[in-house]
């Protein structure tokens, strides 16, 4: 028909030839959309050089049955985002401790239901994402879970503890996420500053001359800085112990 058009210019024969372009362009277009995911590059390439509608194959509808609604699975959509949510909570922990991006972390999730039926068939696909070790995760129910980690919360290196949502949460062993002899360097310079600071702080206020002089405002401040200091010096004293036994 495409070829008897260039021959002829009757009506019917004109008609026939703008058919089966009709045809031929929506069997392409559906060809298109259906190898989109697998190539999408390509598809979209030759898409855009196409007449069509979108911006983007990437948006199109998927091809359907005429008088056929598209299938959607709610349930399993519901599941991938608790799936996604978990891999963003764990990798925004990894990069809040600074862990080298190729380390293997251990993790251990607690999960209720048909959802922590379902992560356990996503082990290995969890384990890549977060660049877990297989053999160091692990998936149960929420309070089993926790029962695991009971021993480490009296420990001053208490896991990292991720609420994801309701029935799915996360707990990331210190020992994994810190280089411990590298933690103690920082932590006993970080230390160092603080005695330094306070010692500063208590002759400054010993000073007769400063309580005489200044503001009771400004004495107050230095008095609540030293405070301060003391405290962040116990916590990172604690610190610097228990993580010295583990280095």
């Amino acid at each position: 028909r495409l070829f008897a058009a260039q021959k002829s210019d009757a009506p019917e024969v004109v008609a026939a030839a703008a058919e089966a372009r009709k045809v031929l362009l929506y069997v392409l277009d559906t060809n298109l959309r259906l190898l989109h995911p697998y190539m999408p590059f390509v598809t979209e390439a030759i898409w855009q050089r196409l007449p069509h509608e979108g911006v983007s194959l990437m948006n199109a509808a998927w091809p359907q049955p005429d008088g056929e609604e598209l299938y959607v699975d709610e349930e399993a959509i519901t599941q991938f985002r608790s799936l996604q949510s978990l891999v963003r909570g764990i990798r925004n922990a990894r990069a809040e401790y600074k862990v080298d991006p190729a380390k293997k972390i251990t993790v251990k999730v607690g999960a209720e239901g048909e959802l922590g039926a379902n992560l356990k068939t996503e082990a290995v696909v969890l384990s890549t994402l977060v660049k877990a070790d297989p053999d160091d995760l692990s998936i149960a129910a929420v309070e089993e879970t926790k029962a695991s980690m009971s021993g480490s919360e009296d420990s001053a290196l208490k896991p990292v503890h991720l609420v994801i949502q309701d029935g799915l949460e996360a707990f990331l062993p210190m020992a994994g996420l810190v280089d411990f002899a590298k933690e103690v360097k920082r932590l006993t310079k970080q230390k160092t500053t603080l005695e330094k600071e306070i010692d500063g702080l208590e002759k400054r206020l010993g000073s007769s001359g400063f309580k005489d002089k200044a503001p009771p405002k400004v004495v107050e401040e230095a008095e609540q800085q030293l405070k301060d200091k003391k405290e962040q010096l116990n916590t990172v004293t604690a610190s610097v112990a228990e993580m010295e036994k583990l280095a």
